[in-house]
């Protein structure tokens, strides 16, 4: 497990969290220790696995254990019999700081999984015995917590993060040919690289796209023929109770004299010739949402349109497109996973394949 630890003028969080290649098929390997107690929120739980959104796939959860040390006067305890749950004076600060901080802890990694020929035993938790078997179940093992604390002495942050580890995603490497058009496959002096085309095609366009509709001030251009939208009257009358969903996003719209839904401006980084296609999938969008924040809605999109403007799989692509890709996917800020989590790139050692092949014991 790797260490973590940040904090702000009220809180400071620190902890363990697994790479993305060790998953559970729920939050309950989730723990939170606060103030030296064991204590359950289904806010920082989010606030975790919000932290791994795009390392992750779906229905797939972190084994990440954090303590949480704050003034108790910013804890309410009096909501459970227990005192298990609790809630927070600050509780947006803390979701913030434990979000970025485990996103940004990852974004520090080389995460390129390995693939070994006989995988590890399944780790066994109920070996930690975390809670305590008395009338208060909700307290920490104080072994445990003496345990966290003696480790981070020497850890206080992970800015002492090796260079090569921190400034460096993805190690050099030599293309050398193609797979069923789909997967790339590349060397070096560590081993043997593959990479599927269309999840690295998928994350380089997926961070191009968040970062454009999460810049503060969107600029947008006035279109020469207006697009009009081909919805019907109950889908005009909705879009029409959310149209302030589409300014926040560089988009325009008016209703036009036969009660229909004119396109007046759409973002600049909106590539040419695609206006309507991308108009058309915000829109739809916005008409399928729920209650969700804005943050939610670039997310979604970004994800979406990356999906359907990649480079597909069994597509055979030349030298120059794959030393575009491979060029774009090292300035990502996650190059090992698509954006639903699946891997970009698997590494396998010259031992793991000379142990494939019998020549090595």
């Amino acid at each position: 497990m790797v260490f973590f630890e940040n904090e702000n003028t009220l809180f400071n969080v620190k902890g363990y969290l697994t790479k993305p290649e060790f998953t559970r098929s729920t939050r309950t390997h989730i723990t939170i220790i606060v103030n030296n107690r064991m204590i359950k929120n289904s806010k920082i739980i989010n606030a975790v696995v919000d932290g791994y959104k795009t390392y992750l796939p779906i229905g797939k959860y972190p084994i990440v254990f954090i303590k949480i040390d704050m003034d108790p006067l910013l804890i309410d305890v009096n909501i459970h019999p227990q005192k298990l749950e609790v809630k927070f004076t600050e509780q947006r600060l803390l979701v913030r700081l434990i979000s970025d901080t485990i996103n940004d802890r990852l974004k520090s990694l080389l995460l390129i999984p390995e693939i070994k020929e006989k995988k590890p035993e399944p780790y066994k938790y109920d070996k930690l015995n975390l809670v305590s078997n008395d009338s208060e179940p909700s307290l920490v093992k104080e072994d445990f917590v003496a345990f966290i604390d003696e480790k981070v002495k020497s850890k206080k942050t992970f800015s002492n993060v090796d260079d090569k580890e921190k400034n460096k995603k993805i190690p050099m490497m030599e293309y050398i040919g193609q797979y069923l058009g789909t997967y790339l496959i590349a060397q070096n002096e560590e081993g043997l690289f593959l990479i599927d085309q269309h999840a690295a095609a998928e994350r380089i366009r997926y961070e191009n796209y968040y970062k454009a509709m999460s810049t503060i001030d969107i600029i947008n251009q006035e279109l020469i023929i207006p697009i009009t939208l081909d919805l019907s009257n109950n889908e005009v009358i909705a879009l029409t109770d959310k149209m302030s969903k589409l300014e926040p996003l560089g988009v325009k719209a008016i209703i036009n004299k036969y009660n229909g839904i004119d396109i007046t401006h759409v973002p600049t980084w909106f590539n040419e010739g695609f206006e309507r296609i991308y108009t058309e999938e915000i829109i739809k969008y916005i008409l399928d949402g729920k209650d969700v924040t804005l943050g939610d809605i670039r997310d979604s999109l970004a994800k979406n349109l990356s999906c359907k403007h990649s480079i597909k799989a069994n597509k055979y692509i030349n030298l120059n497109e794959i030393n575009k890709l491979l060029f774009d996917l090292e300035r990502c800020d996650n190059p090992y996973t698509c954006p639903h989590g699946r891997p970009v790139i698997i590494k396998f050692t010259q031992n793991d394949v000379e142990k494939m092949f019998k020549r090595v014991m």
